[in-house]
């Protein structure tokens, strides 16, 4: 919404017996209102001001996600009290650039459902008091060369360390920065403390900062409630992603890859008998910690539910992950990414037609070729006995049923005459479950060229055919 329409908005929050603004945006800015006004001084200087109460635990829980998400960028991240603090030098490059990182960033607070205000500095300290002073969706950044210069002209109710003393301030016309640090610093300091002195030198780069870094939990597990019923699930997709980015940001910090990961949706429980969530496992032929990709897959899979029950809440968890590995940026792909990009395909498959649509081939340890492999559902991970080997070629069409073949002067007839080029290879198995085999398997051929795998019943019962097609080879 351009500034030029945007409600004057103030968060007020009760400060002992009076009610006082928190934080107020450009708009109501621009009509005089600050932090730390009282609620009626407020509303005399802005009568159409619009009055959000203020949800300390409301905020911590959006810091927390925002931090939680932003961690996908840098390692280095602080919780504010109205905001978070990144260190991003060493993610510039890794990005594409400073324009590329921070539209990444904008991009993850939008799906969030946050509003970024972005200030950009070479400390913190100065980089929070610039964000303050940005107007929302904004950015104000200075470089060392510029930092007190552009600090000195802030107004001082952005400086978060005087905030408590903003009407003495104003009472003697002591309204920016500039004009804080050119009164006494003995002065001050009587009046103030030393706490005042020291963060005003920290701002302008004088003093060391210390940070206590946010730290990702050990597992991964949220719920959100939302903010209204859903009653289909197209209406989900934006929570989902507020999730997933979430869980993005806990993969990169734990530098690991999700395999399993379980979506459970929250029904009202008057409306649904028994249960009251519906789990939607998602497996991974190959772990990943894409949000895109992942959004994807449960795209795809919420599309065939059909829900009971109207949804109020969404967990994810992480239910198997694994150290990631580094993605390969060589120049001409090699085998690593065609096996990445068919895992893909066959994981889009199976999450949109259904985990029982796609199956795989795999072989087994038994010498009858009509039981020598076996198919299942289609699982990358899962590991296969290894084929029975045989030293013969076998041909790449293999009949389901044998086909009987005529026999003419001895010889088996399939278009012509057969030759026999190679044999006799002898399968004798099966005895152990009642399906036993006695068979001489021949390559023949005919006189059109056809290249044909042949067997003859070792133990030949009157009135059956004797000879039998059992496979083609290409």
């Amino acid at each position: 919404m351009p500034d030029a329409i945007r409600p004057a908005l103030a968060v007020v929050q009760n400060e002992g017996p009076r009610r006082v603004v928190a934080m107020a945006n450009h708009a109501a800015r621009t009509q005089g209102v600050n932090a730390q006004q009282t609620l009626a001084t407020a509303l005399a200087l802005c009568p159409e001001l619009l009055v959000i109460e203020r949800d300390l635990i409301q905020e911590q829980q959006i810091i927390r996600e925002a931090a939680l998400a932003t961690l996908r960028y840098t390692p280095n991240v602080s919780l504010r009290s109205s905001g978070v603090l990144l260190e991003l030098a060493a993610s510039v490059r890794l990005f594409g650039g400073k324009s590329s990182l921070l539209a990444a960033i904008r991009q993850t607070c939008r799906t969030l459902g946050l509003t970024t205000s972005i200030g950009i500095a070479p400390n913190s300290q100065a980089a929070w008091l610039l964000a303050h002073a940005a107007p929302s969706g904004g950015m104000r950044t200075c470089r060392s060369d510029t930092l007190a210069a552009t600090l000195d002209t802030q107004a001082l109710h952005f400086f978060e360390a005087a905030t408590p003393h903003l009407a003495i301030f104003e009472g003697i016309g002591c309204a920016t920065l500039g004009a804080l640090r050119r009164l006494p610093r003995s002065g001050l300091v009587r009046r103030f403390g030393s706490a005042l002195i020291n963060a005003l030198d920290s701002t302008y780069g004088k003093h060391p900062e210390a940070h206590c870094w946010f730290s990702a939990p050990a597992h991964f597990s949220t719920r959100i409630e939302l903010m209204a019923r859903a009653d289909n699930t197209a209406s989900l997709h934006g929570v989902i992603e507020h999730l997933l980015v979430q869980l993005a940001g806990w993969l990169t910090a734990r530098h690991c890859a999700v395999g399993v990961l379980t979506l459970t949706l929250y029904h009202e429980a008057w409306q649904r008998k028994g249960a009251h969530s519906t789990p939607l496992q998602l497996r991974l032929a190959q772990a990943s910690n894409d949000a895109r990709y992942l959004f994807g897959l449960l795209r795809e899979r919420l599309a065939r539910l059909v829900l009971d029950a109207p949804v109020e809440a969404l967990g994810l968890s992480a239910d198997d992950y694994c150290q990631s590995t580094m993605p390969s940026y060589d120049l001409f792909p090699g085998p690593h990414n065609n096996a990445i990009t068919l895992n893909h395909l066959c994981e889009k498959i199976s999450a949109r037609l259904g985990p029982l649509a796609l199956r795989q081939i795999h072989s087994v340890a038994d010498h009858r070729p009509e039981k020598s492999w076996n198919s299942s559902p289609y699982d990358a991970q899962t590991p296969h006995p290894a084929a029975t080997r045989s030293d013969t070629a076998r041909p790449s069409w293999l009949m389901a049923i044998p086909e009987a073949l005529s026999v003419h002067g001895h010889r088996p007839v399939y278009g012509s005459e057969l030759t026999l080029l190679s044999g006799p290879e002898r399968i004798e198995s099966g005895w152990w479950d009642d399906a036993p085999i006695a068979r001489d398997y021949y390559i023949a051929e005919n006189t059109l060229g056809q290249l044909l795998w042949i067997f003859c019943e070792r133990q030949h019962q009157p009135g059956n055919a004797a000879w039998y097609l059992h496979g083609l080879f290409a």
